[in-house]
C-alpha cells in the first residue's frame, strides 16, 4: 500500500475525484433535465388529448349516445397509449368505463409517476352545447413507454460519460507523470545521498519550482555534510577523551537497561560490550533500581547525584568497592541514565588498612587503646541515658615477662593471641575485649542491672585461662590478675574509671595473683599514697635521700664475721626511713631501679675501697641486682669498670641474684653472670626454694652460696616440713660444693639447729641487725663475735 503515499498518486487522484464530481454533478443535472421535460411533455400530451376528446364529447352530445360512446372510447385505447377511459354524468355516475375495476380506485393524478399501476389519470369535465356541465372524461395513459424512454437516454448518457471520465484520467495521467517524473529524480538522487552525502542533487525540469527545490536540497545538503564532519569530528574527540578516562562510563534507561558503555568497562568488569548491552546496571551494582535513579530523581533541580559508594561485581563473581555519579539527560524524547564508576578498592584498602592500624592491635586485631577509650566513652553515655551498669575489667596477664623472655617474643605473642581468642569467646557480641599494651588487656560489659555478671564473667576469666596453653608443643600456664571498676559508682570520665581498675588489678596481684578485686575508694587512698611515693623517688636520687645500711654475715663455726649485705633505704625528707617493701616494688615497676641499682654498686664498691684504706680485713660485701639490671647487657662490663675505677678487687663483691630473676631470661643471665664470676665476683642464689626452684639452675649457673630464705627458718625448731626442706637444700648445696648461708635466724635455738646440721653460714636480727655505715667500723674494729 505504499503506492498510496506516493505524490503522484495523490496528484492523480486529486485530480481524478474532482473531475468525477464535477462529471457526476454534471451527468446528475442532465438526467434530471431531460426527465423532467420528457414527463412534462407526457403530462401536457395527456392533458391535451383529454380536453380534445372531452368537447368532442360534450359538443357531439355523444354521452347521451351510447353506441357511439363506447366506439369513441375503445378507439382510444387502440389508437394511443391511453389504456382507461370512462364517463360519468353530472352527477359523477358512470355511463360508460372500460375497464370497472378501475373506476372504485379512479384518483386523479397531478405529477407524473404517482400510482402503483404506472398509469397516469386524469379526470377533464366536458359541458353541452348550452354550456352546462353535462359530466366528467376520465382517462388513464400508461406511463411505462415514457420509462423505457427515459432508461434508453439514461444509458447513453452513462456511455458516454464513462467514456469521457477515461479520456480525462489518461490525459490526467499522462500531464501528471510529466509533472512529477522530475521530483521522483530529485527523490532517488536524494536517497543516493543518504548513502554518498558527497553525490550532488540536480534536476533537468525546467520548472521553476522544480529548479529551486533542486537547488535547496543542493544546498541543505552540502551543509549536512560539513555539520556531519563536524559532528564526526566532535564524536570522535568525545568518544577518545571518553574512552581514555579513568573512571567506567555507562548509560542505561529508565527500566534499567545498559545502552553504551565505554572501553574502561570491559577492563573494569570483565565484559564484552555485546553482552553488557544485554545487561541491566543491577547485574554490575549491587543497588536496587529505585536507589540509583533516587538521586537524580529527588535532586531538586539538580540532574547529578552527589558522590555515593556501592559494591559492584566482575564478570567472574569478584566483588569490589566502587564510587559512583549518575546524571540524568532527556535523549529522543526518553530519560538516559549516565552512570561514572571508579574502582576505589586499593582506597578503600588502604583506609581500612589505616583504621585498623589506628583502631586495632596488629597482634591481637582486638581494638586498641584509641578505639577502647572511644567505645568506652560512648558505652558510659548509653549507660547514663538509659539508667544502666557498666564495667571496665582489666587484666594482666602474671609472669607473663618470664614466658616472654624464657621462650622468646615469638611464643609471647601467639600466647598473647590465644589469650585474646578466649577472651572473646567468653564476653558478648555486645562488649568488648582491647589490648592496651604488653600483657594489659581490657574488657567493657555494657547494659548491667546487677553487678552479679561482673563477678561472674571474672570468674569465667579465670577458669578459662587456667587450662593451659600449647606454644611451640610445650603447654604454658598463665593466671591473671584482674582489676575491676563499675560506672556510675566509681568516676565519672572514662579515663578514671581505667584507673580504678588498674589500681584494683595491683591490688589483686599483691592479694597473691590470680584473682580479682573490684576498686574501693580505699584503694584510690593507697593509690594516690602510690603516686605520691613514686614521685618522691624520682627525685630522691638527686636530693640524695638513698642511703646504704649492711647487716652482717658470720660464719658461726669460725666464730667471726665473713661478709656483708648491702641493702639500700630510703630516707624521705618528710617521711623519714621508709620501709623497703613500700618502696623498692615501686622502684621495680617504674624502672626506677636501674638507675638507683647502679648508684648502689658504685656506692658499695667506693665504700669497699675506702674500708680497704682504713683496716687490714674488710669481708667482701653483697650486692642485690634487680632482673631489670641484666637486660641492659652491659652490667659486667660496668662493675668492672666501676672495681677498675677504685682499685676494688673482683672478690671482695658478692652478687645476690634470685630465681625469678633468674627466670627473667635464661640464656642472657646465663652470660652475665658467668662473665661476672669470670672476673673473680662470687655469686649467690637468695630466697632459693621460694620461686621456680630447679636443680638446673644449680648445675648450669655459676652458683657459690646458696641463700636459706627467712620464711623456711621461721619456726624452724617446730615445724618439720621447713626442717625437711632446709636439710635437702643443705644436702644439695654440699653435694655440689657451695656454701649455704641462712637469712633471718633471730633466735639461739635456730642457730643451733643450723649449727647441728653444718650451716655454718649465719645472717639475721641475732647478731646484727642492717645498720648505718658509720656502726659498721666497729664491727670491722673486732670482726670476732663476742
Amino acid at each position: 500500500m505504499k503506492f498510496m503515499n506516493k505524490f503522484s498518486f495523490r496528484l492523480n487522484t486529486c485530480i481524478l475525484f474532482v473531475h468525477l464530481l464535477t462529471t457526476f454533478l454534471l451527468f446528475s443535472l442532465t438526467i434530471k433535465t431531460v426527465s423532467r421535460s420528457i414527463k412534462s411533455g407526457f403530462i401536457d400530451q395527456a392533458r391535451t388529448t383529454s380536453g380534445l376528446v372531452a368537447n368532442q364529447i360534450g359538443n357531439a352530445d355523444i354521452h347521451n349516445r351510447p353506441d357511439q360512446l363506447k366506439l369513441l372510447l375503445e378507439d382510444l385505447l387502440v389508437a394511443g397509449n391511453v389504456t382507461y377511459a370512462a364517463v360519468a354524468n353530472e352527477n359523477n355516475k358512470i355511463i360508460y368505463t372500460t375497464n370497472p375495476e378501475n373506476d372504485k380506485y379512479f384518483k386523479e393524478d397531478f405529477v407524473f409517476d404517482n400510482s402503483k399501476d404506472n398509469t397516469y389519470y386524469i379526470a377533464v369535465p366536458f359541458f353541452n352545447r348550452t354550456g352546462n356541465p353535462a359530466g366528467t372524461l376520465k382517462l388513464g395513459f400508461c406511463e411505462e413507454l415514457i420509462h423505457e424512454d427515459l432508461h434508453q437516454i439514461n444509458k447513453q448518457i452513462l456511455i458516454i460519460t464513462i467514456s469521457y471520465i477515461m479520456v480525462v484520467a489518461l490525459l490526467i495521467i499522462l500531464v501528471s507523470s510529466r509533472l512529477t517524473r522530475p521530483l521522483n529524480d530529485l527523490r532517488l538522487l536524494a536517497k543516493e545521498v543518504v548513502n554518498n552525502h558527497y553525490k550532488s542533487i540536480y534536476t533537468r525540469s525546467k520548472i521553476q519550482e522544480i529548479a529551486d527545490l533542486a537547488e535547496n536540497l543542493e544546498e541543505m545538503r552540502t551543509q549536512l555534510v560539513a555539520r556531519q564532519k563536524t559532528l564526526a569530528d566532535r564524536e570522535y574527540y568525545t568518544s577518545t577523551i571518553i574512552n581514555n578516562m579513568a573512571d567506567a562510563m555507562l548509560t542505561f534507561n529508565e527500566h534499567g537497561y545498559i545502552q553504551d558503555t565505554n572501553t574502561v568497562v570491559k577492563d573494569l568488569f570483565g565484559y564484552p560490550q555485546t553482552k553488557l548491552r544485554t545487561m541491566m546496571i543491577t547485574d554490575l551494582i549491587e543497588q536496587p533500581l529505585s536507589v540509583l535513579r533516587q538521586g537524580v530523581i529527588s535532586g531538586g533541580g539538580e540532574n547529578t547525584t552527589p558522590i555515593q559508594e556501592a559494591t559492584a561485581f566482575k564478570i567472574d563473581n569478584h566483588s569490589f568497592h566502587i564510587e559512583y555519579v549518575i546524571s540524568k539527560i532527556n535523549f529522543s524524547g526518553k530519560d538516559t541514565y549516565i552512570i561514572l564508576i571508579r574502582d576505589v578498592s586499593e582506597r578503600k584498602q588502604a583506609e581500612e588498612k589505616l583504621y585498623r592500624s589506628a583502631n586495632f592491635d596488629t597482634l591481637t586485631n582486638l581494638p586498641n587503646r584509641n578505639l577502647f577509650y572511644d567505645r568506652l566513652e560512648h558505652a558510659m553515655s548509653v549507660a547514663s541515658r538509659n539508667e544502666t551498669l557498666l564495667a571496665v575489667i582489666f587484666i594482666d596477664l602474671d609472669h607473663f615477662k618470664i614466658i616472654n623472655d624464657t621462650l622468646g617474643h615469638a611464643a609471647g605473642d601467639k600466647l598473647l593471641q590465644e589469650v585474646s581468642l578466649r577472651l572473646n569467646s567468653i564476653i558478648r557480641k555486645s562488649d568488648t575485649v582491647a589490648r592496651l599494651g604488653g600483657d594489659e588487656f581490657v574488657i567493657i560489659l555494657e547494659s548491667l542491672s546487677t553487678v552479679h555478671p561482673i563477678s561472674n564473667t571474672a570468674s569465667k576469666i579465670i577458669n578459662s585461662l587456667h587450662k593451659p596453653f600449647l606454644i611451640q608443643d610445650q603447654e604454658i600456664f598463665v593466671t591473671p590478675s584482674i582489676g575491676i571498676s563499675i560506672y556510675p559508682f566509681g568516676g565519672v570520665h572514662a579515663d578514671d574509671l581505667v584507673v580504678e581498675a588498674d589500681i584494683a588489678m595491683y591490688r589483686a596481684k599483691r592479694r597473691g595473683r590470680n584473682t580479682y578485686e573490684f576498686y574501693t575508694q580505699k584503694m584510690n587512698a593507697r593509690s594516690i599514697a602510690r603516686l605520691n611515693i613514686e614521685t618522691s623517688l624520682r627525685h630522691a636520687l638527686e636530693k640524695e635521700e638513698y642511703v646504704l645500711y649492711y647487716q652482717p654475715q658470720y660464719d658461726i663455726i669460725k666464730n667471726r664475721m665473713i661478709g656483708m649485705e648491702a641493702l639500700l633505704r630510703w630516707n624521705n625528707g618528710l617521711r623519714g626511713l621508709v620501709s623497703p617493701a613500700e618502696f623498692i616494688p615501686i622502684l621495680e615497676e617504674t624502672g626506677l631501679i636501674i638507675e638507683v641499682g647502679n648508684w648502689v654498686i658504685e656506692s658499695s664498691i667506693k665504700q669497699i675501697a675506702e674500708w680497704m684504706e682504713q683496716y687490714k680485713h674488710v669481708p667482701k660485701v653483697a650486692i642485690n641486682i634487680s632482673a631489670r639490671q641484666f637486660d641492659t647487657n652491659d652490667l659486667p662490663l660496668q662493675i668492672e669498670k666501676i672495681l677498675t675505677k677504685y682499685n676494688v678487687p673482683a672478690a671482695q663483691l658478692e652478687i645476690e641474684v634470685t630465681e625469678s630473676e633468674i627466670m627473667n631470661d635464661l640464656d642472657q643471665t646465663s652470660k652475665q653472670l658467668n662473665a661476672l664470676h669470670n672476673l673473680g665476683i662470687s655469686i649467690a642464689l637468695d630466697d632459693f626454694g621460694t620461686g621456680h626452684s630447679s636443680l638446673v639452675y644449680l648445675k648450669n649457673y655459676p652458683i657459690d652460696t646458696i641463700k636459706i630464705d627467712k620464711s623456711f627458718i621461721n619456726n624452724l625448731c617446730y615445724d618439720q616440713s621447713n626442717q625437711a626442706i632446709t636439710r635437702a637444700i643443705i644436702a644439695i648445696a654440699q653435694a655440689l660444693e657451695m656454701d649455704t648461708l641462712a637469712e633471718g635466724v633471730e633466735t639461739q635455738e635456730q642457730e643451733a639447729w643450723l649449727k647441728s646440721h653444718q650451716c655454718s653460714l649465719i645472717q639475721g636480727y641475732l647478731f646484727a641487725r642492717p645498720m648505718p655505715v658509720e656502726n659498721i667500723s666497729v664491727l670491722l674494729n673486732m670482726p670476732q663475735l663476742s
